[in-house]
């Protein structure tokens, strides 16, 4: 199909920040990331992910509630607003400083200054929380029924059959016995039951078996960061007419691909910025605004995106 030339920014004109991989998350299923920062220093802007089932009870931060609150001992942490508009949580580390973020829950990338002459170096691994101390509620007899399913909690301590330690088992059992006669299957439902005796207080693990330590270290060693890719929301998930409003605030992302050609702009209206139709845009098609007055067009690469996957394909002439 023919589409106008996109371009992605990947310079900056001397003295402005390097900037890093465009806002993303992790599809991970450590707990989190922690990094040291070796040397020089690094600026990471977030945004909560509201889809992120870390989030308990959907109690998602709303970081327009927290711009201008910021506190003495804050230093290096603010809710800011960024060039386009757009509100985030800013934190800069310099050397000797620790950051630990959870990928999958928060939006996330950097800038790297480029005007103190330092070499910004950090080192990150990946790490799991281990699941909560689960407690023997009372003194329970083997086979007896130790917690009904809504009870149970989704993470649940688990530990090696070689160890002896597992006390315990999910079971799926009938409900209780109905008076009137019915074709239907019988109901079941999912209970915890004792595999010895218990004493109240005692902790509580499921047996954790050898096929599933190896399916653990499976996903271990396939767990990485999302390729590179465009951002989906910068891909007409509908038509729109000229003139219509396709994104606003926070959804905006700050990475916008610019076109020679482009079929939207950025308009602000009582300080809230919007991305406008400039004429009729298909589904599927990349949303383009058009690149910012006295952008040096040498610093941009012209690239290309496969629509089906929404992966960049380099190297376009």
């Amino acid at each position: 199909t023919n589409r106008p030339p996109q371009k992605k920014r990947t310079k900056r004109e001397s003295g402005s920040p390097l900037i890093g991989r465009a806002e993303h998350v992790d599809d991970v299923q450590h707990s989190g990331t922690w990094h040291v920062q070796l040397s020089g220093n690094k600026t990471w802007y977030l945004r909560p992910n509201p889809d992120s089932d870390d989030w308990e009870d959907g109690a998602v931060p709303v970081l327009k509630d927290y711009l201008g609150k910021k506190k003495a001992n804050q230093r290096h942490v603010q809710v800011c607003k960024t060039k386009g508009g757009q509100v985030r949580l800013c934190c800069h580390v310099e050397e000797g400083d620790l950051f630990v973020l959870n990928t999958k829950a928060w939006y996330h990338r950097t800038e790297l200054p480029v005007d103190n002459h330092q070499s910004s170096i950090s080192i990150a691994r990946d790490f799991n929380l281990p699941a909560p101390q689960l407690l023997c509620p009372r003194n329970v007899s083997k086979g007896e029924v130790i917690l009904e399913e809504e009870d149970i909690p989704d993470q649940f301590p688990t530990a090696e059959t070689s160890k002896g330690l597992h006390n315990c088992v999910l079971a799926e059992v009938a409900e209780e016995e109905n008076d009137e006669e019915s074709d239907e299957a019988e109901p079941t439902v999912i209970v915890l039951l004792a595999l010895r005796d218990i004493e109240e207080g005692e902790q509580l693990f499921l047996e954790r078996r050898e096929a599933e330590e190896e399916e653990e270290d499976d996903e271990e060693e396939e767990e990485e960061n999302a390729p590179e890719s465009i951002d989906p929301r910068v891909i007409a998930k509908k038509n729109w007419r000229k003139g219509e409003t396709i994104l606003s605030g926070d959804s905006i992302p700050e990475d916008l691909p610019l076109s020679y050609q482009p079929n939207c702009q950025l308009v602000e209206n009582d300080g809230e910025v919007s991305m406008q139709a400039i004429r009729d845009i298909s589904e599927g098609d990349v949303l383009t605004v058009p690149p910012e007055e006295g952008d040096d067009l040498e610093d941009y690469e012209e690239v290309e995106v496969e629509l089906g996957k929404g992966q960049i394909t380099r190297g376009v002439s």
